[in-house]
């Protein structure tokens, strides 16, 4: 860490015994110190904690001269740290008191690289702040890392044959991101998965072992192309896209059921199913012309009239059965 106002956790405490620490220094104001802090700030991050912890040296700080002897601990609650706004807003303000605001901003400032994660646990997030528009994290080991943030230059994000991937993927925080790669990856240790809300193309060609939330994107309505190339569904079609889809890449994809219903997909204008196991007909929705690339596969076509005729005679029975009750 470059940021001389870090303060890293060196003796973890568990919340509990940190939070009698707050305590003990509320019924005794004299315990309310820099080093009692400090010490506070290496052993956790745990919000509660360092929110009374904050306050406390807040209120200690009563003057310019109390304030000096009290700065470098109420800037480590910022410094690469994740902070609860409401905490940093006020160490900020009691900066701004004393004429110190261009020491706060520089000691809350995103660098690039490790930052400590607010939580019961010793745990880091990596920082990819002024990584550009394309970040390129090809071939990268995130071990021992829970976390990964991104900044609104991101517009394309690699992160093919990427290692060790955080339990949450949550890459959300690219909110300008319109492509995320996640080919090339085993997605094991991925509990949970969030993209920008934005997002129009997402490729998982050949991941292993996409977590359940990765076949769940429906509440990604920009979403126009997936591709899940060479992927093992195991049997099992879960997938579910918003109805906006209009290019999916099946190709080689394993173990698919035998029918596989598309045809809530009547924007898809591009399918490649070609070299799929398991699957013996695809079914795709009325109004649906998509252009498909398969072989030895039964491609399904509901004519159009017909689809208008079944939703005529569907209404006929609804109002039927409105009258009969």
């Amino acid at each position: 860490m470059s940021n001389p106002y870090f303060v890293d956790i060196t003796t973890p405490k568990s919340p509990f015994e940190c939070y009698q620490m707050v305590q003990a220094a509320e019924q005794a104001p004299e315990k309310i110190t820099p080093e009692y802090c400090r010490a506070l700030l290496q052993s956790t991050n745990y919000p509660p904690v360092i929110e009374k912890m904050a306050l406390q040296a807040i209120s200690a700080a009563v003057s310019q001269n109390a304030y000096a002897q009290y700065r470098d601990v109420l800037l480590g609650i910022v410094a690469q740290r994740e902070t609860e706004e409401t905490i940093a807003d006020l160490v900020k303000a009691t900066a701004a008191c004393n004429n110190d605001l261009e020491t706060y901003n520089a000691a809350a400032a995103r660098e690039r690289g490790r930052f400590l994660l607010k939580g019961y646990d010793k745990k880091y997030g990596f920082d990819l702040i002024g990584s550009g528009a394309h970040v390129n994290l090809r071939y990268q080991d995130f071990a021992g890392y829970d976390k990964l943030r991104f900044d609104d230059e991101a517009k394309i994000i690699d992160m093919e044959f990427v290692d060790h991937l955080p339990i949450y993927l949550d890459i959300s925080s690219a909110g300008n991101a319109e492509e995320v790669s996640l080919s090339d990856t085993d997605m094991s240790e991925v509990k949970q998965l969030k993209f920008p809300e934005n997002v129009k193309k997402i490729n998982f060609s050949r991941t292993e072992n996409l977590p359940a939330t990765a076949m769940q994107l429906q509440q990604y309505t920009a979403l126009e192309k997936v591709n899940m190339s060479r992927v093992d569904f195991g049997g099992s079609f879960e997938a579910q896209w918003p109805r906006t889809l209009k290019q999916l890449d099946l190709r080689g994809a394993k173990n698919l059921p035998a029918v596989l219903d598309l045809r809530g997909y009547t924007r898809l204008e591009n399918l490649d199913v070609l070299g799929v196991s398991g699957t013996e007909k695809v079914l795709l929705g009325v109004k649906n012309d998509a252009n498909v690339i398969a072989h030895k596969l039964e491609i399904v076509r509901p004519n159009e009239k017909f689809g208008r005729n079944r939703d005529v005679v569907l209404q006929m029975l609804k109002q039927r059965m409105g009258r009969a009750a």
